[in-house]
């Protein structure tokens, strides 16, 4: 199997590794086995799965930012299969409801800087606390922390702080009495160092030839649906 390489939003800051020694191949029949289970509760899971198998150079896969997961797999999309991906549109100029094919050649994916390093050390209200980038391992985790419990939202932010002397349960037990100040600050930690696809993209309307950027509602597991029709 031939693999390429590819290049990273992350520039692989955060895994210890040679950036340019990552690459990547097209699917083949046996991944399209993995995508057809995609979906629920098991999608990050199927993920780390394709991952392992179609991706060189990362030694731990569950390790790949969220960034680069989503980057990862708008390559796949494309290379594996076709850059058009069909939406339904609405024209906000004639307001003429419509089926248009976007470029996803044309998205743009949103680098972190080069120097980016972590854990990130926040100052807070209530003492500080250190972070450090959401992982497919972490969404993994989520999934399975939600099949058990009702609420997951502080959970998700839980797992990325790296305070050595809090457990997972002391961790959402700090952020469920921190400031909602404090919070927005936590918040804005991934907002800042957020990368990968912006999934923006420029269309026109087939009735008034308007243009107009709108953000593509891309869905890794309709791939095989999409490209079947086009």
């Amino acid at each position: 199997m031939n693999f390429v390489p590819i290049t990273l939003p992350s520039h692989c800051v955060t895994y210890g590794i040679d950036a340019s020694t990552v690459c990547i191949r097209p699917l083949v029949g046996k991944d399209e086995e993995i995508i057809v289970q995609l979906g629920g509760a098991n999608t990050s899971k199927k993920i780390k799965s394709l991952f392992e198998s179609v991706l060189q150079g990362i030694p731990d896969i569950g390790q790949i930012t969220a960034g680069d997961v989503k980057h990862i797999l708008l390559w796949e999309a494309i290379n594996s299969y076709t850059p058009s991906y069909p939406i339904n549109y609405i024209c906000s100029g004639c307001l003429h409801q419509q089926q248009v094919a976007a470029d996803l050649n044309g998205v743009n994916s949103v680098e972190l800087p080069s120097d980016y390093s972590q854990p990130k050390r926040l100052k807070l209200s209530l003492g500080e606390v250190s972070l450090r980038l959401r992982t497919l391992q972490d969404e993994i985790n989520l999934a399975k922390y939600q099949e058990e419990n009702s609420v997951s939202y502080l959970f998700s932010y839980a797992q990325c702080i790296v305070d050595s002397d809090m457990d997972i349960v002391q961790r959402i037990e700090f952020l469920s009495d921190l400031p909602t100040k404090d919070l927005s600050l936590i918040r804005r930690f991934f907002v800042e160092n957020d990368h990968g696809p912006d999934m923006k993209c420029v269309v026109h309307c087939v009735q008034c030839e308007n243009e107009e950027e709108i953000v593509v509602p891309f869905q890794f597991q309709n791939v095989l649906e999409n490209a079947t029709k086009s």
